[in-house]
């Protein structure tokens, strides 16, 4: 008898530890990406940038599970696949779920996603999953219908209007229901989250001021923070591609060796001799392949006063060395390792790579990111 009620405890107590399991079951129909690791990520309430791996596991049969202890709180998690490699991501699209309590189920046929289970994430599917299904639907519907019709004749300037119009009161009209959702949740993290990601031109204006009240203020605060920071930061970038224009002096920035040391851009800068500042990284093919023709221009003109600086937006130091190792670049290389965050990125405004920047021998900036032939020709000039 008492071995039975033992048994009977202990069995008890497992189910009350594992419903406080966040477990989570996903059939993504297909065995393509068999054997690869997936994650689960947590995001951050506010920060779009942020989120912390919590778990991972190897897809199996078309299928993948996760098991861990809940939150306290509900919060919104994302599974998804790390990029293969630097230019190439895979085609499973990513999955964003509530991480809560509960036994979950996602059945995923590429973006057409249903869930199931738990309490919240139950009602994301009723309440905005369903009719996005629907939507998809009928924007399905009207693809077909229009390839129908364009295999006999083009589609008129007023159709294409229409179709457009349609198509933008579709997605508009299907808004309301996020609304609801965000309404019923936006007390917790679940619903912060999305109102504070959807920003304010997403809402009615007067939905937008009573959700804006009835949000965590610690939520808030930290948004509208990160969102002035993003506003300062544009307005920097603007400054200061007008600062690093054409006929401007070149800016001057801190930056590393390839050993690790301190150095100033200025002291790279050679007085009466040309300077190529450039742009670059290891994972960028389209730098990869430029530096080709820069090899050709440092071996024309590097023994009549020309030089290149290049800095590296790698964040890996080995990848970055191994690249100027690779494709053999003999000029000087310089980089902090912090990507699109480095500071001559910062100082040159660069948002894309590669990014050159040519500087005469008086230190003035005479051509801006221009490439191949153009770029070739500003050269030559300076030592006609």
């Amino acid at each position: 008898m008492k071995t039975r009620y033992l048994v009977f405890l202990f069995a008890m107590l497992g189910c009350a530890v594992n419903a406080q399991n966040f477990n989570f079951t996903c059939n993504i129909h297909t065995k393509e990406y068999d054997g690869l690791t997936i994650y689960l990520l947590k995001n951050d309430v506010v920060d779009k940038q942020k989120s912390e791996k919590i778990d991972s596991c190897v897809i199996k049969e078309g299928k993948y599970h996760f098991s861990i202890l809940a939150p306290d709180s509900a919060c919104w998690g994302m599974v998804a696949l790390p990029p293969k490699d630097k230019n190439f991501v895979y085609g499973l699209p990513e999955l964003s779920i509530p991480i809560e309590q509960g036994n979950i189920v996602a059945d995923c046929h590429g973006y057409t996603q249903t869930l199931r289970g738990g309490t919240i994430t139950q009602q994301y599917d009723d309440m905005v999953l369903s009719h996005e299904r629907e939507l998809r639907k009928q924007v399905d519907q009207m693809v077909v219908q229009r390839q129908e019709i364009e295999k006999k004749r083009s589609y008129t300037d007023a159709e294409n209007e229409a179709y457009t119009k349609r198509l933008n009161q579709l997605y508009q009209g299907n808004r309301k229901y996020m609304y609801e959702f965000i309404a019923a949740n936006i007390s917790n993290q679940i619903g912060a989250r999305l109102f504070l990601t959807y920003g304010k031109d997403f809402f009615p204006a007067d939905f937008y001021n009573e959700m804006r009240g009835k949000v965590n203020p610690s939520y808030l605060s930290r948004a509208e923070a990160l969102r002035q920071a993003e506003i300062d930061a544009q307005k920097y970038a603007e400054q200061e591609r007008k600062a690093t224009a054409v006929g401007n002096p070149f800016k001057d920035f801190d930056s590393k060796t390839v050993d690790g040391k301190d150095i100033r851009f200025s002291e790279l800068v050679e007085k009466g001799k040309v300077t190529l500042l450039d742009f670059w990284a290891s994972w960028c093919i389209p730098c990869i392949r430029e530096s080709k023709e820069l090899k050709e221009l440092y071996k024309t003109y590097h023994e009549k006063g020309f030089n290149i600086v290049s800095v590296s937006l790698d964040t890996d130091k080995q990848k970055w060395l191994h690249a100027i190792q690779k494709h053999d670049l003999p000029w000087i290389h310089i980089s902090t390792l912090k990507g699109f965050k480095d500071p001559g990125a910062i100082e040159y405004a660069v948002q894309a790579i590669p990014y050159v920047i040519l500087i005469d021998r008086d230190g003035n900036i005479i051509n801006q990111n221009q490439h191949g032939d153009i770029l070739h020709n500003a050269i030559k000039e300076q030592f006609k």
